[in-house]
């Protein structure tokens, strides 16, 4: 029984420290390591601000005349036929022809709405001067939700402009719907915000 230790110890040992043999040997075998590996593209955060302008749907005035007259309800002689009439509700207008079947297809009424915001590159010339700014951009957005004419109004440094107007150019939108139709919308502005990541 002892020895069925012994030898059951023995032939581990000696499996253990072949097996680190091995390994020593393959590792000696390969390439050297990378002395400095490399390092990976970090991701910037960019501030912006998009400011949605109000658009208000256009609906016809409302006349406050007709709210304000009363409707005289049409009336008949009794059954008695004495001088008293009886008033008969009135319902009013007839209701539409589609009122048991209503039309949901098209779309309802509705602002500008973003979908998708895209940050611009930080430049890497300015990465790399260590310089931040703000560029102003305007643009008209399609009846399709895509940003077009997209022009730089005011930026601190110009080495932010081509990111920018980059950026704006990827922006989606929900265009705005009147009466049904999507309609397009005209001098839209974003400030983009470039700053360095605070270490």
């Amino acid at each position: 029984m002892i020895t069925r230790y012994a030898y059951a110890i023995t032939s581990g040992t000696v499996m253990t420290f072949g097996l680190l043999f091995v390994m020593q040997s393959l590792i000696a075998l390969q390439p050297a390591a990378l002395v400095n590996p490399t390092r990976g593209i970090g991701v910037d955060w960019i501030k912006m601000k998009i400011p949605d302008p109000p658009v208000a749907p256009a609906q016809e005035p409302i006349d406050k005349k007709k709210l304000t007259e009363a409707t005289e309800p049409p009336r008949r002689q009794s059954a008695t036929g004495g001088n008293e009439a009886l008033t008969v509700p009135a319902y009013g207008a007839a209701p539409p022809a589609n009122y048991g079947n209503p039309d949901f297809s098209r779309p309802s009424d509705g602002p500008l709405v973003a979908l998708v915001r895209v940050s611009p590159e930080y430049p890497a010339r300015a990465r790399a001067k260590g310089i931040e700014g703000q560029v102003l951009v305007q643009f008209d957005v399609t009846e399709h939700g895509y940003a077009v004419n997209v022009v730089v109004l005011e930026s601190t440094n110009s080495v932010f402009n081509n990111a920018a107007v980059t950026a704006a150019k990827r922006f989606k939108f929900k265009a705005r719907i009147v009466n049904g139709q999507a309609m397009p919308s005209y001098g839209i502005r974003n400030v983009f915000t470039f700053q360095m990541d605070e270490q």
